[in-house]
Formats: C-alpha cells, sequence, structure tokens
C-alpha cells in the first residue's frame, strides 16, 4: 500500500468510500492522509474510530469542514499523529481539539483562524513551536497548557506578539486612573527599560511584580490585584502551582486578595485577650490594647527606619500577628504565626506569587549597579551577569524556577577585598550613578576589568594603592592621592592597549 493516500471527497463519495478507490482495505493502516474536498460530521466520525492510534500525518490545506461541524473538529488523543495541516475555512479551533496528542509536533494554522480555544493544545509533550497568523484575534489563557510551545507570532496581529517564545499582548492595557505596573517596580531604570522596548507582562508576571514591591502599602497592593483580575486576560496556573485545585489565576488572585483582607481585619481589630507593641531599631514601645496606640508611641522615636514594627500578641498563646507601617501610618504587609488558619491558608498562595518571571534589563558585564541593601554586601556592585542570560527563558520555565533564581552574579567589596555573590531578585537593581569613595572605590576599576577595558595585573597594581590610601592617612598630605590613582590607571590602561 502506499505510504501517502491521497483522496477527493464530493457529494456522492465520503471518506470511506473514497479510501476503498484508493485501494485501501484496512483504514487503520493508513499513516499519511490528504483530503481533498468538503469534510461532513461522518467523515470526522470515520477518522476518529478507524485512525484515532495509527494516523501520523494529516493534511487538510485543500479541504474545508462544513460551519456547522466546525464544533466537532477534534481530535484529542490521537496518539500517533505528528503533524496536521488544518483547512482553510475553519474559524475556531475548539476547546481540546489536539490535547494529548503527545506526538505532534507541527501544526499549521490557517489565516481563517480567529479563536484558539480552552486547552487546544494541552498536554502535546513534543510540540515545540508554533506560528499563530495574523487573524488571530483570541487565545485562551490554557490554550497551550503543559505543552513546551515556543509561539511565534505573524508581526501584522493586532492583539498578540511574542517575546522569546512567550505569548503577550500586543499593546501595554490600559490601566485604570489607580494603577500602572511600573509604579511597582522598585527600579526606575528597569521600569523606563520595560517602557521603552515595549515589554507588556501578563497576569502571572504583573502579580509578581506588584507583591516584590518594597514602597506600595498592603492596600495599594491589593487595589491592584483587584486592577489585575478586572483588566488582564486570565491563564492557566503554572504547573505545581495550584494551591487548591482552581481553575485559572484569577480564581487565586480572588481567594489571596480576600485572605488578605481577612488577616489585615484580624490585626487591626483589638481583643480583650491580645496586645500591641510596637519596636523600631532602638526602642521597644510599651503594652497597648490598640495598634494605632502602640505606633503613636513609636512615632515619636523614629530615626533612620523606614518603617516599624508593630505586633499583635496573644496572652497565654503562642499567636501573634505582625505589620510593617511606614512613618505615615500606612500598612505596608502583614504576617503572622502559623497557629492561625488565615496564615496558614496565606502561605499556599506565596509559591504562586514567587514564580520566575522573565523581566528585560538593560544592564551588562562591567555595569555598576545599587540597590537598597542595609546587609554586609554593602549597596553597590558591579554586574557579572544576570541568571536570564543562563537559559533560554520559554513557557515552561515558570515551571521549574522561583523567585530565587531570578539572580545576579556581582562583585562587592567586604573590608577592601573583592568578593563574588549573588543578589536576589536582579529586576531591583539600578544604575549606580554616584561617586564611590574609600574602599569602594576598588569597584570602578573592577568594572573596567569585567568590559576587558582593565587587565588583570593593572587591576591588582591599583588595588594595593586603594589600599595603601586606607591604612596609611598620612599620605594625604602627599598630594591629591585620586589624581595620582587617575595617572597611574591612564598609564596602566595604554600598556594593556
Amino acid at each position: 500500500m502506499k505510504d501517502l493516500i491521497k483522496v477527493t471527497l464530493t457529494p456522492k463519495i465520503r471518506l470511506e468510500q473514497a479510501l476503498k478507490d484508493a485501494g485501501v482495505k484496512k483504514p487503520e493502516s493508513v499513516t499519511r492522509l490528504t483530503i481533498e474536498g468538503t469534510i461532513t460530521q461522518d467523515d470526522l466520525a470515520f477518522i476518529k474510530d478507524k485512525m484515532e492510534k495509527t494516523l501520523k500525518k494529516l493534511d487538510l490545506s485543500r479541504a474545508s469542514v462544513k460551519k456547522n461541524i466546525q464544533s466537532k473538529f477534534v481530535l484529542e488523543w490521537f496518539t500517533a499523529l505528528t503533524s496536521v495541516t488544518l483547512p482553510n475555512n475553519i474559524t475556531t479551533i475548539e476547546d481540546g481539539a489536539f490535547a494529548h496528542c503527545e506526538s505532534l509536533t507541527s501544526i499549521t494554522i490557517p489565516n481563517s483562524v480567529t479563536e484558539i480555544g480552552n486547552g487546544a493544545f494541552s498536554f502535546c509533550d513534543n510540540l515545540r513551536s508554533v506560528f499563530i497568523p495574523a487573524s488571530v484575534e483570541k487565545i485562551d489563557g490554557r490554550a497551550f497548557e503543559y505543552s513546551p510551545t515556543h509561539i511565534t507570532v505573524h508581526p501584522d496581529n493586532p492583539v498578540y506578539k511574542s517575546t522569546n517564545g512567550i505569548l503577550r499582548h500586543k499593546t501595554i492595557l490600559k490601566m485604570n486612573s489607580q494603577m500602572n505596573i511600573y509604579d511597582f517596580f522598585n527600579s526606575p531604570d528597569v521600569a523606563a527599560y520595560c517602557q521603552s522596548i515595549g515589554h507588556t507582562f501578563n497576569a502571572v508576571e504583573s502579580a509578581v511584580m506588584v507583591s516584590q514591591s518594597k514602597t506600595k502599602t498592603m492596600a495599594e497592593k491589593l487595589a491592584a490585584y483587584r486592577t489585575i483580575i478586572a483588566e488582564y486576560p486570565d491563564m492557566a496556573l503554572p504547573d505545581g502551582y495550584n494551591p487548591g485545585y482552581y481553575e485559572s489565576f484569577h480564581e487565586v488572585l480572588e481567594d489571596f486578595i480576600t485572605n488578605e483582607e481577612q488577616l489585615l481585619e484580624k490585626f487591626i481589630k483589638p481583643e480583650p485577650n491580645a496586645v500591641y507593641l510596637a519596636r523600631l531599631d532602638k526602642y521597644d514601645s510599651g503594652i497597648f490594647k490598640s495598634y494605632e496606640k502602640a505606633f503613636k508611641d513609636a512615632l515619636e522615636h523614629f530615626e533612620d527606619e523606614k518603617y516599624c514594627i508593630v505586633r499583635k500578641v496573644y496572652i497565654e498563646s503562642d499567636k501573634y500577628f505582625q505589620a510593617e507601617i511606614s512613618k505615615s501610618g500606612e500598612i505596608m504587609d502583614i504576617s503572622g504565626s502559623y497557629t492561625d488558619d488565615i496564615v496558614k491558608k496565606n502561605e499556599n498562595f506565596y509559591p504562586l506569587l514567587s514564580v520566575y518571571i522573565d523581566v528585560p534589563v538593560p544592564f551588562k558585564r562591567g555595569d555598576l549597579v545599587e540597590e537598597d541593601n542595609d546587609g554586609w554586601m554593602g549597596d553597590v556592585y558591579v554586574l557579572q551577569k544576570i541568571c536570564r542570560d543562563d537559559f533560554e527563558y520559554n513557557s515552561k520555565a515558570i515551571y521549574h524556577y522561583d523567585l530565587t533564581d531570578m539572580n545576579a552574579g556581582v562583585h562587592c567589596e567586604v573590608g577592601g577585598l573583592v568578593r563574588c555573590e549573588d543578589l536576589y531578585f536582579y529586576p531591583d537593581l539600578r544604575y549606580c550613578r554616584r561617586e564611590l569613595k574609600g574602599k569602594q572605590r576598588i569597584l570602578k576599576y573592577v568594572s573596567l576589568h569585567l568590559q576587558d577595558k582593565l587587565c588583570l595585573c593593572s587591576l591588582l597594581k591599583i588595588q594595593k594603592y586603594l589600599w595603601a590610601d586606607e591604612i596609611r592617612s598620612e599620605l594625604k598630605n602627599d598630594g591629591d592621592l585620586e589624581y595620582q590613582l587617575e595617572e597611574i590607571k591612564d598609564k596602566l590602561l595604554s600598556e594593556h592597549e
């Protein structure tokens, strides 16, 4: 029998008869099939009944499907199917149309298609790439669920675009007057860069950026989550991040908002068996019956602190709630003990707001960057690399990574020595624009070295001079050391060249 079977359907000759006329005795033996003409419901039923486990390639590019049966054009669980070219008059790829086609590697979508339904290509383990034509106006958020698909989009598509294989809306969604997603970025440089390249964020990515904001109040974050639900297309949950068998990300976010509001209410409401205490770096308040009074007492002792910690402690119990409150009295965040049911439930939501997301940044190797950090590593660094450069980000990345993987490799100065470290959540970085002083001066020469403008030998020589300057303060009387260092650097640079 021929490897490829071609048949033409007419009103009098249906698929079963056409295959017999082509010399096919057993339809189950057909692995490659090309059909021309109009496909009816009986033809579809015949394909499903006889070829579900054996058909590998199906070419319908010169066929059409009657409009009244397009909703029945579903070939799910065709486990041997590797390639499909759809009819040129089909307008909708139905829900679950090719779900569980585990061998499918190629699908050709015609320009007639305007909508791709829920789970249309879900669980297609080998569907590595799909091209979306300009005609498609609506794609369900779960269309490619659990499929490692790299998506590209026709540049003339008015609704969608692709960034590194990720399907995105082409224009930044209009925010209401109370929310702009870039206002929630901790780095103005990253926010400006994402805007300049037209990068957009889907519902999950936007929620993660909101959750990581260090300047927005709890009320502002909850309002932002509501805006995401109202204005961003819903989408499937990342694999492994479903805290309660939810159907979609919007459902999870709605429950999370409710839970946060209940947590806020529990903290604020005075109870007979609970007291409030406030704490600053150098001050502990007395005991009060309301959080407002505890905060008011601590307010008089604010110095350089950004926040005051107010704790609600239950008498004769290890249960507590704890809030960060700004100097203006705004509640920034609330946490609590695991003995409380609301806190326990919230812990289930946090992993979903901590998935790895792709955030483009303008920084390159050797840039001097900084962030708000009072830790032992200081707050100025020389960038070595961003984690997103280590692997090709795709739609499956969020299934395997979380925010702890969103790090940056940097060089920092500790006690006059240069160390290599990792920084958490690289989108918080911004350019360092201030003059480096003291021991941190070595970092600008490390920057030159990483940009291949200064050899290692020269870097080590400069470090010796900086050490000498710090250790022997009496050198100040011998002239301007900075001027001497610049002369040395220029000389070493010319030697390096």
